[in-house]
């Protein structure tokens, strides 16, 4: 019977997902965020509309425990939505 019910039973949909964790260098504290890949990303076509189109995520982390200093994190991505680049402001990527 166990069977039959993972059988007709439909599997929990998955989503594509990124986890970032960075660490604050103002009190050291670790923090991580994820990224949906499919509701997150901003389409960037390129200064004329002609380039190659890629994806910009701005994600902004905020710590909980010590110091609640903003850290800005840039990621870029391709057309096929893997990563090609990132930028950090106020920590570092761990």
């Amino acid at each position: 019977m166990d069977f039959l019910r993972r059988l007709f039973t439909p599997a929990a949909p998955t989503r594509p997902t990124m986890t970032v964790t960075v660490q604050c260098l103002r009190c050291g504290e670790t923090l991580s965020t994820e990224i949906n890949l499919n509701n997150e990303l901003s389409a960037d076509y390129g200064e004329e509309g002609g380039g190659a189109t890629t994806y910009v995520c701005r994600k902004l982390i905020t710590g909980k425990a010590r110091c609640f200093q903003t850290i800005e994190v840039v990621l870029t991505f391709d057309a096929d939505r893997r990563l090609r680049d990132q930028q950090i402001t106020g920590g570092k990527f761990v």
